[in-house]
């Protein structure tokens, strides 16, 4: 079964190519076409064979370790943040990674993901996060590769791997979100929040019938940003606005007055049927649509980046 899903992949980033190619003009379409899917595929395959990798975990601790390591390989020096915070599994270790891409241009921009599972008591049965939060996680990194040539074009980039996204129980100002905050609080102690220019998340983009959607707070600049990318990569037939708020990582940083946007497909599988359930799985994630997302986030990255 695997064998003949990798076979089928292997198609995909010639035809997106091709797509894209066509849409994009200029210089915009030598960052914005390069993202490989099946390099996060890879990418996805990997994390998901580290096992129930929710926060406080051994398996999420290897899942650090090893978004360090791949970090490491593509030229980036990351740091790891460590803190305990209670949860109700007890003092419960929490890890964020970042990694900067030192820009030309000015400012800074964060693009982040979480990479935490959803904790259960019993996990069902076939979950293994491939999409919630394998994709996104998987994405960031190969964009970290594409955007690494093109630095001086850009603003300083800060990728952000958040841990803790995930609530243990239910959303709530000690339950949840955990990264973020941490690092949306570390830059109002710094006294550094005008220095940023936007806050581009990541989460859930591998599904197979994509569509990206913001919420109704969403910065009007920022849903622009998105919809100028889609566009001009000839997918903006993936954006909509979902007519309510979505409570994810990119709320800390709004709500201390940097411009956010969440790229997140909030309907995986019909009705939302995998989310959350034994449906998140391999199977169901696509190398295509990975393409897609981060071919879309880095354009939008380009366009902020060349703000004055």
């Amino acid at each position: 079964m695997y064998k003949n899903l990798i076979k089928k992949i292997k198609l995909i980033p010639l035809f997106c190519m091709a797509l894209i190619l066509n849409a994009c003009k200029d210089n915009e379409s030598t960052i914005a076409c390069q993202v490989d899917g099946n390099k996060a595929f890879k990418y996805v395959q990997q994390q998901c064979a580290f096992g129930n990798r929710y926060s406080g975990t051994e398996e999420l601790k290897q899942t650090t370790e090893w978004i360090v390591k791949t970090a490491e390989k593509l030229g980036y020096q990351p740091k790891v943040d460590a803190w305990q915070e209670k949860t109700i599994l007890g003092d419960t270790t929490f890890r964020n990674v970042k990694a900067t891409l030192k820009g030309g241009k000015p400012g800074k921009i964060i693009v982040g993901t979480h990479y935490d599972l959803k904790y259960f008591k019993e996990f069902p049965k076939g979950f293994t996060g491939a999409n919630d939060s394998a994709s996104s996680t998987a994405v960031v990194l190969e964009m970290m590769r594409v955007l690494k040539p093109f630095a001086k074009e850009l603003s300083t980039i800060e990728f952000y791997f958040f841990d803790g996204e995930e609530c243990f129980e239910n959303y709530s100002d000690t339950d949840g979100l955990f990264g973020s905050k941490r690092a949306a609080n570390k830059i109002i102690k710094d006294g550094t929040v005008t220095d940023y220019k936007a806050m581009v998340l990541l989460d859930m983009i591998g599904d197979k019938d994509l569509e990206f959607t913001w919420s109704i707070d969403t910065n009007q600049r920022m849903v622009d940003y998105l919809k100028d990318a889609a566009k001009k990569l000839g997918v903006l037939n993936k954006v909509k606005m979902l007519n309510n708020l979505i409570l994810d990582d990119h709320v800390p940083f709004q709500r201390i007055g940097i411009p956010a946007i969440d790229l997140i497909d909030f309907e995986y599988g019909e009705d939302n049927q995998h989310w959350h359930t034994g449906g998140d799985h391999i199977e169901h994630v696509s190398a295509e649509s990975m393409a897609i997302a981060g071919n879309v986030a880095n354009l939008m990255i380009l366009a902020i980046s060349q703000e004055d």
